[in-house]
Formats: C-alpha cells, structure tokens, sequence
C-alpha cells in the first residue's frame, strides 16, 4: 500500500510539473485565428495553407487558397501575386468552401504572374459563413530559390447583393526549390 501511494504521488507530480504551452507552438492550420493575429492576419481574411511549402526544382506543390471567418460571403475575387520566372501555375480547382446541391461557378485566369481566381456560390441560399477553402492551386518550380506568394489589394470578396466584404487581412506563402 505504501509502494503504490508513492507511485501515485509521482505520479501526480509529473502530470502537475507538466506545462503544455500550445500558445507558443501553433497549430500548423490556415484556422488557427490566434496565428494569424500573431501574424497581423485579421479576419475577414484570404490567406494561404501550406504557407511556406519546399520543394525539387521541376516538382510541384499544391497551395491553397483559404477565406478565414467571413459572414454572408457570396463570391470572390482571390488576385494572387507569384514569381513567374521561378513558378508555373499547372492547375487551379475549386475548394469545397462554396459547394452545396450545385458546383460552384468557377474560372481563373492565369497572366504571367499575376492570377485572378473568380468563384460564386451558387447554392439556393446565395450566401455563406464561415471558413473554408476557395481553390487550390498546383504550382510548379521552374527555378531554385525562394518564391513569395501574396494576394494583391485587388482581392475582393462580396455578398449576395455584390456589396464589398472588408477584407482585413492577407496572408502570403512562400515556395522554396532547391
């Protein structure tokens, strides 16, 4: 009885002498909304996951495009800043943000640097709230070295009545091939 009451007490100790600091080691999540702030990134906000991605020059990697905590949200405009002379954009495919009894309408437009990713809700509700994912691109690496990815102010999102969403923050991304 002895033996197993000091096994508990040490027990006890180490679960009590334990720290868990989650507030320094953050979620790897484009949700993690206490991240985010840390990074100036207030929502509503367009950010993107993974945001620091490593790849062999000639792979590629897929980088998504997230809306983060957004109310009534209808449709967006993600303008999207890369280094064309370092990456290639392959694809560009919807996220499941928007998806409801129909697909989402979708386009995209990729200029040399600069793509504009246009998508709509189209569900009976014209409208939703929350987070989620917009698109998904797949980029490729063309060249070694770091890549940054960013949004351009140009970015909008809107309501059902076509009224600006007030974006408030913008995360980027970055690209590094060896």
């Amino acid at each position: 009885l002895h033996w197993t009451k000091n096994k508990y007490l040490l027990l006890m100790f180490i679960f009590i002498g334990c720290q868990l600091d989650t507030h320094n080691n953050p979620y790897d999540s484009p949700f993690d909304v206490d991240g985010n702030k840390k990074l100036g990134i207030f929502p509503p906000a367009l950010t993107l996951y993974p945001n620091d991605a490593k790849v062999n020059v000639q792979e590629s990697v897929d980088m998504s495009v997230y809306v983060i905590e957004v109310n009534d949200l209808s449709g967006a405009n993600a303008v999207i800043n890369y280094d064309f002379t370092k990456l290639k954009v392959l694809d560009v495919k919807p996220g499941d943000f928007f998806k409801s009894s129909q697909d989402p309408l979708f386009v995209y437009e990729d200029n040399e640097g600069i793509l504009n990713i246009f998508t709509s809700y189209l569900g009976s509700e014209r409208k939703v709230s929350g987070s989620g994912n917009l698109a998904t691109i797949t980029f490729e690496s063309k060249a070694s070295g770091t890549s940054t990815i960013n949004f351009s102010d140009d970015s909008e999102l809107v309501d059902k009545d076509d009224i600006p969403i007030t974006i408030k923050g913008f995360g980027k991304g970055s690209i590094n091939a060896k």
